[in-house]
């Protein structure tokens, strides 16, 4: 009870550091500047405003840029306590165990509140400058809309709020997966690199099998929205059950990574 309560206390004072940081508000104004340069050349001003958003989120070779300010918020703070020191008196307060995964859901948690918020914003100027939110039926059931029920059924709203989530799992996915590659090489910069190398990495491994495996099996595809074909609910449920799996994987290594850190000295 008492290791369950100091962990908590960890990442309470995570969190609280993470979602304070100026790195949390550069990572949301960050990812609306994606955003927004995604959009340009891909949607007139006429275009509906759920139209715009999937051109410029998902039908645009924006997706690594994009995931890469989810590190903003505070993948790369193991590196920097790890070079300043700071871990060391927090680590005999509780355990190594209980320190790394602590960074690890603060930092997943975060980077995906952050550009979400971003994204947000994003979302509330696409409806304040659209003249339409939803396009009509017949471009609705030829686009390659993900959550196209929700606009069948007339709700902007319950689409933006699909797609907010779906953000939050990009970015608690990437962000991870740079504080376990600086947990190899404690340096902020790796951790911001993740998402290129993660990317490449998980395309390369993917790629490479014969046959060739469905799209909902790489985090990368379904990032970026190359996921047709399934209700709204199924798509949900498959991208949190594909991101919170690699996202534990990462977590995994970068716990052990950390203790035998710790244990090497």
């Amino acid at each position: 009870m008492k290791s369950f309560f100091s962990f908590f206390q960890l990442l309470k004072t995570d969190l609280h550091r993470a979602i304070l940081s100026p790195s949390f508000a550069l990572g949301a104004l960050a990812a609306l500047l994606v955003l927004y340069m995604g959009s340009i050349g891909m949607t007139g001003p006429t275009v509906p405003a759920a139209t715009a958003f999937l051109h410029s989120f998902g039908f645009n070779n924006i997706t690594d840029l994009f995931a890469l300010t989810s590190t903003f918020a505070y993948a790369a703070q193991f590196a920097s306590e790890w070079q300043s020191g700071y871990y060391r008196p927090v680590v005999m307060r509780s355990s190594p165990a209980q320190y790394a995964l602590s960074k690890c859901a603060a930092t997943g948690i975060s980077g995906g509140l952050s550009i979400s918020l971003g994204a947000l914003v994003y979302m509330i100027w696409m409806c304040l400058t659209r003249p339409q939110m939803i396009p009509e039926r017949r471009m609705i059931d030829v686009e390659a809309f993900m959550f196209r029920e929700t606009l069948q059924m007339g709700s902007i709203t319950l689409y933006f709020l699909c797609f907010l989530y779906w953000i939050f799992l990009v970015g608690l996915f990437f962000s991870v997966i740079g504080l376990t590659l600086s947990g190899w090489f404690p340096h902020k910069y790796v951790a911001y690199a993740s998402p290129f190398v993660g990317s490449f990495l998980i395309n390369k491994l993917l790629g490479s099998i014969r046959p060739m495996p469905p799209a909902w099996i790489n985090p990368v595809q379904l990032a970026a929205c190359r996921l047709f074909g399934y209700s709204t609910v199924t798509t949900l449920l498959i991208g949190t059950g594909m991101f919170l799996l690699y996202a534990s994987i990462c977590s995994f290594f970068f716990v052990r990574t950390v203790k035998r850190r710790i244990a090497n000295g």
